[in-house]
């Protein structure tokens, strides 16, 4: 009930998705050069995380309910139906070369076109049109040959409309909330909260309570395929896509693909990305321009650590 009252408009400000990858193309560049991230991860893994965060709570967990309102929120997606709008909302990349790191540009691949516009990075705003989210932009990203590999969300809440304390000559100032839900490799979740410094003064600091499952659970848990194989043997269709999902995914993505696919010369909106980076600097740019930035934390390295030291 905590977090239901503030899941709105009222409360939360940006929700952050990223699926960054470390590996490049690999043995897949014929596939892969016909298709690009926007097909690969946007269509499927994205949106079904968003229809996830957006869908409102369904009568029951009973697979027709929960993709009841999963097309539902699908459908409150709005389109982005012009140049100028794809262009404002979304960007493209391809990683580039490292020969100090032996990584090779997409370009180099092998079974890749040397002149080849495919994507191996996109991020994007995507905008709700109901009720309940309107106003409240998702920005996602997701990537091949980036810094690590995970998927997070990022829900960050609005921040005091007042901030009371102290904001210069401080080692860390009162941050906004941050709900993080781990998605891979860690499970879980982190809270971002603001304390008082310990002693005379109001400095704060930020400070992190996480709930995160072992590896002795992780290991012993099913895998997802295995999970999926079980559900299909016992006939539930919660964790499967119906069709009216995967027509409006599609139906949302195509508008962005048709804008690109005519941009016969892409040399203004096709950037580049240094290998193992989290993606080109015009990325950023896309959430300075609503004065936002993305929650950078490698959580997975700072738990790593945590563990090791314990």
């Amino acid at each position: 009930m905590i977090f239901e009252s503030l899941w709105n408009n009222k409360y939360i400000d940006n929700v952050q998705i990223t699926l960054s990858e470390t590996v490049g193309v690999e043995e897949r560049g014929a596939y892969y050069d016909n298709n690009g991230a926007l097909r690969d991860m946007v269509q499927n893994h994205i949106l079904q995380i968003v229809a996830l965060l957006v869908m409102e709570p369904p009568l029951s967990l009973q697979g027709e309910d929960v993709r009841s309102e999963k097309i539902k929120a699908l459908r409150s997606l709005r389109l982005y139906n012009t140049p100028e709008e794809v262009n404002r909302n979304f960007i493209r990349a391809q990683y580039a070369g490292n020969p100090a790191k032996a990584l090779q540009a997409y370009r180099e691949e092998p079974n890749v076109n040397p002149a080849s516009s495919t994507e191996t990075f996109v991020a994007g705003k995507i905008l709700v049109d109901n009720f309940r989210w309107k106003g409240v932009p998702f920005y996602i990203r997701t990537g091949k040959q980036m810094a690590s590999k995970e998927t997070y969300i990022h829900i960050q809440f609005k921040h005091v409309s007042m901030n009371i304390f102290p904001t210069e000559g401080v080692d860390e100032i009162a941050e906004p909330n941050v709900l993080t839900i781990h998605v891979s490799p860690l499970e879980g979740f982190s809270l971002r909260l603001n304390a008082k410094r310990v002693g005379q003064g109001t400095e704060m600091k930020n400070i992190r309570m996480h709930h995160i499952y072992d590896e002795e659970t992780q290991a012993n848990s099913p895998e997802a395929y295995e999970r999926l194989l079980l559900d299909c043997l016992n006939g539930d269709p919660t964790n499967f896509s119906h069709w009216d999902e995967v027509a409006q995914s599609w139906h949302f993505v195509d508008q962005i693909r048709k804008v690109w696919d005519a941009q016969e010369d892409c040399t203004d909106t096709l950037f580049a990305y240094e290998s193992h980076s989290m993606g080109p600097k015009e990325s950023d740019a896309l959430l300075e321009q609503d004065g936002f930035s993305w929650t950078e934390f490698n959580w997975s390295q700072s738990y790593k650590e945590k563990q090791e030291n314990e």
